[in-house]
């Protein structure tokens, strides 16, 4: 299974071990793999720490980062083996702790990894630095998903405090607050989220899509409204204000700022503009947009899976379902999970519901399901 959306590493430790002012073999293929993980390539990330672990099996940042590449690579059970291997080197690592903590995150442990992140907490000094405010990031992540809402409410209230990204902690508050059914004192938290960025576009957003998540959605589009007020001074501006008109219905108004923006070269506007021809109903408008940006990239796997979905709203639905393979086969992670449940739902609507039952089993195998997938996938065993 890969890594999950919203698990991201931040950090990984690097060891600089000079031997007559050059790097030893060992800290060079690290070193080198340190490059390989920045740049995303994860299975050769993998190569090169292991590489420098047998040049030197004694360094405890080599394992730690060969664990954060198994991470990303979706290799929990071998992330976790090499976090206790340099554990075993140094019993009070806390990076090692932290690792063990992403990995049983990511494995939807939730109970192990509050434990392990707590014990990296406890490896730090007195003093809380950048490395604590991420561990307790992940701690509150892991409290909200183990059902601990209290705890995690304590844990975002500790990083607020802190004036730790408060405006994003804000919003994570206010998400666990709705999980616990007190809308009023999250959208206490959301007002104040706004208050501390009243000109970001992306604050207004975030906040509407937690509350339409939690069927909150009147009070998510006062928010969209407020954003509204905000001055567009830039074609990213155009982008972020037709993206909230779109909400609101005014598909109108959101194509001539999308227009307005994609003359300006932003890839971003063309892509949303074809996406406001296609809701009124322009698909050859639409699909011209489309190839337009696939001559420009033929590797751009977003546009491939907007443009299976406009071949199937108009209900070709083989054109579509090869949209999606090629998009599939970029294999761009950023969006494999939204390819993949598109084929689904290609076959849902063609009525092989037995086809359309196997691709989510398939999606829930790479990516997991989520509340709504998997009442999806529950409803389609039904058919």
């Amino acid at each position: 299974m890969k890594i999950k959306k919203g698990i991201g590493i931040i950090c990984i430790c690097a060891t600089a071990v000079l031997w007559s002012g050059c790097f030893s073999a060992a800290a060079k293929s690290n070193q080198e793999g340190l490059a390989k993980y920045e740049a995303g390539e994860f299975a050769e990330a993998c190569r090169l720490f292991g590489r420098a672990i047998s040049q030197n099996d004694t360094e405890t940042s080599y394992y730690v980062n060969l664990g954060m590449a198994e991470i990303q690579m979706g290799e929990y059970d071998w992330a976790k083996e090499h976090f206790q291997q340099a554990l075993r080197l140094e019993e009070d690592n806390m990076l090692a702790y932290r690792g063990l903590g992403l990995a049983c995150l990511a494995s939807e442990e939730y109970d192990l990894s509050i434990e392990y992140l707590n014990q990296a907490i406890d490896c730090g000094d007195r003093s809380v630095g950048k490395l604590d405010y991420d561990i307790i990031g992940y701690r509150a992540e892991a409290q909200t998903k183990a059902g601990q809402l209290k705890e995690a409410e304590a844990s975002y209230t500790q990083l607020i405090d802190l004036e730790v990204q408060p405006t994003q902690h804000y919003i994570k508050r206010g998400s666990v607050r709705l999980k616990d059914n007190r809308v009023e004192a999250a959208l206490e938290d959301f007002w104040a989220a706004a208050a501390k960025e009243p000109n970001n576009f992306a604050v207004y957003l975030e906040i509407y899509k937690t509350l339409a998540q939690f069927q909150v959605g009147e009070s998510g589009e006062t928010f969209l409204y407020q954003a509204l007020e905000i001055p567009v001074k830039s074609h990213e501006d155009r982008v972020m204000r037709g993206r909230i008109l779109m909400l609101l219905g005014d598909k109108q108004e959101a194509t001539e700022l999308f227009h307005q923006a994609a003359e300006g070269g932003s890839s971003d506007a063309s892509l949303l503009l074809a996406r406001c021809y296609e809701d009124l109903g322009q698909y050859s408008e639409a699909e011209m947009i489309y190839q337009q940006l696939l001559a420009q990239d033929t590797d751009n796997a977003r546009v491939y899976n907007q443009l299976a979905i406009c071949k199937q709203k108009q209900g070709q639905f083989e054109k579509a379902l090869t949209m999606v393979r090629q998009g599939i086969s970029i294999g761009d992670p950023t969006v494999l999970p939204d390819l993949y449940w598109n084929e689904a739902m290609i076959y849902e609507a063609m009525g092989e519901y037995g086809f359309a039952y196997e691709k989510l089993e398939e999606y829930g195998q790479k990516f997991s399901f989520d509340e709504e997938s998997g009442k999806e996938a529950a409803f389609l065993k039904t058919r």
